[in-house]
């Protein structure tokens, strides 16, 4: 009958449309990568990284972990320490190796291991970090360039956990993390890089950790730590300088997250003998104003150093 046809006909356009529905995040996906092989193709760029690129002192930091040092002391730390300490540099009898607080904790790891293989008479280290790198579960705005793309490489997969694998791969697509080629064409490209951005924002929701410490920094202090003991080193994290009207509201959760993961013996004293400075004094949430840095260097290390009994 004619009512008969056209339930069937009803049916059947719903059927098809379930189908497509199940099919648009693929389909998206799909159309994602041919759009940026085919503006890669506009561009006509070499397929290799710009190493003086958006994360070029992490292509730089790799290398440095690799020199031969004299050292028996390594200071190392993110754009805090760099301030402090400065990079490549001799700071009393320790040399500094400074970098970026998105190259997550998963970063460090790898550059302590280039280090300590190719400098084995190492027997201190000393990590100047702020809470954001320990916040940092690889989702900061600057992520993908200063972690995924340097340190995220099948030459490293043996040193990153499976869960931290499954954890990126969801995060940005295992595309953009595995395929080497479609990894540089994201990176090469600012406006392609900012479509990712909003792709990513799009399809994958925020995870920012509402604790102090995320997973991801959790497993890797752990790694450093057996990383130090393996080879017979002692290692000191210390809290890098703060804005004094962090104290109390910093803390309480993130000792919480110290004794959740078992870091005791990794971050004891880490918040305790944390120093702390006028906000006045900074440009940002961390960083000092260049002013007062050229006259407070020196008072600003003697403070942290002795406080954390250095």
């Amino acid at each position: 009958s004619g009512q008969g046809y056209a339930y069937l006909v009803i049916m059947k356009n719903k059927n098809a449309a379930n189908a497509i529905a199940v099919l648009i995040p693929y389909l998206r996906a799909a159309a994602f990568i041919v759009l940026v092989i085919m503006l890669e193709i506009v561009h006509a760029k070499a397929w290799s990284y710009d190493e003086n690129g958006l994360a070029e002192d992490q292509f730089r930091l790799i290398e440095q972990s690799k020199q031969t040092r004299s050292e028996e002391k390594l200071i190392i730390g993110d754009s805090v320490a760099s301030q402090l300490f400065g990079n490549d540099k001799r700071f009393q009898n320790a040399y500094t190796m400074t970098g970026n607080c998105s190259a997550t904790m998963g970063g460090y790891y790898l550059l302590l291991r280039n280090y300590i293989e190719a400098n084995p008479q190492t027997k201190r280290i000393i990590m100047v970090i702020s809470p954001d790198l320990m916040a940092n579960a690889a989702d900061k705005d600057y992520s993908y360039q200063y972690y995924v793309v340097p340190y995220y490489t099948q030459e490293n997969m043996q040193y990153i956990t499976e869960d931290v694998q499954e954890y990126i791969d969801y995060k940005y697509g295992a595309a953009a993390t595995r395929c080497d080629p479609l990894k540089k064409i994201i990176y090469n490209d600012m406006f392609v890089l900012s479509q990712y951005r909003d792709y990513i924002t799009a399809t994958r929701p925020k995870e920012r950790e509402n604790m102090r410490i995320s997973a991801l920094s959790a497993t890797y202090l752990r790694q450093i730590k057996q990383l130090c003991d393996d080879n017979s080193i002692n290692l000191k994290v210390m809290c890098c300088p703060l804005q004094s009207n962090r104290i109390m509201r910093t803390w309480k959760g993130f000792e919480e997250d110290i004794e959740r993961y078992g870091l005791q013996d990794i971050l004891n004293g880490y918040s305790k003998n944390a120093t702390y400075y006028d906000e006045k004094n900074f440009q940002d949430e961390y960083h000092f104003k260049d002013s007062f840095l050229k006259k407070g260097r020196p008072v600003i290390l003697k403070n942290l150093l002795e406080r954390n009994g250095e």
